[in-house]
């Protein structure tokens, strides 16, 4: 008798399990932006924030999926269903109310960077006017500079300005500090002379709005541990740069 009462109730467990929901698995979409995230040319995804993304991911226990897309195309995505997200994405007030939030996933401080063997002294933005910009398309920092009335020279891909930079296609390049590293170094020519920091900018993974709160919630206290335990700082360092 106790023997098929247990046998009910392992019955009726199996049942229960087989009927709870199953969470929809994440969608990550990254966008091409060298060195932060791409891929290489065997379609390997690489970069700062998708290192940053696989750890973070591991250590929450959460399994995804990443892909590539434009950036627009990402972002038409992340408002269509519920369980996808963009890497990265820029927090700003007029966004903040869109998307559901990881981050910050990067911090990054941009500054003006002239050649190496052409070091410039600018002591503001004001006096940066005078020469012309290296951007690169899609670039919310290059659309800020021309907005305060820059001249902004638009490369296809960030790739292409440490060469420009060194021919003096223009004499400023506006860039990260990790960009201006690995770019330089790939393109083989010298690190670029920091001219002026202007601008520190906090990117986050922006994730649709219905998406699962106990997931976000899980993955945000995971990216603070990760912070605290120095294992951010320790995937910067792979790159060359710091936190501080």
């Amino acid at each position: 008798m106790r023997g098929s009462k247990w046998a009910r109730l392992l019955i009726l467990l199996s049942v229960a399990a087989l009927t709870l929901p199953v969470r929809a698995e994440l969608t990550v979409y990254a966008w091409p932006r060298e060195p932060l995230s791409y891929q290489d040319r065997d379609g390997k995804p690489k970069g700062l924030a998708v290192d940053i993304l696989a750890t973070l991911m591991e250590q929450a226990g959460e399994p995804y999926q990443l892909k590539f897309a434009p950036l627009n195309r990402a972002m038409q995505a992340v408002t269509k269903k519920p369980e996808v997200c963009v890497l990265l994405l820029e927090r700003r007030q007029e966004r903040e109310a869109h998307y559901s939030w990881v981050g910050p996933l990067l911090i990054s401080r941009f500054s003006l960077y002239s050649a190496a063997e052409n070091p410039l002294t600018v002591s503001d933005l004001e006096n940066a006017k005078a020469f012309r910009v290296l951007s690169h398309m899609g670039s919310g920092v290059g659309n800020y500079l021309e907005e305060i009335g820059f001249n902004v020279d638009y490369s296809n891909h960030n790739g292409l300005n440490p060469d420009k930079l060194m021919r003096q296609r223009a004499p400023l390049w506006a860039t990260s500090e990790v960009s201006a590293q690995v770019l330089s170094k790939q393109a083989e020519v010298a690190m670029p002379h920091e001219v002026l920091p202007f601008l520190t900018v906090m990117e986050a993974m922006a994730c649709n709005v219905r998406s699962d709160r106990l997931r976000q919630q899980r993955l945000q206290s995971t990216l603070l541990a990760l912070y605290r335990t120095g294992q951010i700082q320790q995937l910067y360092q792979r790159y060359g740069v710091t936190l501080d």
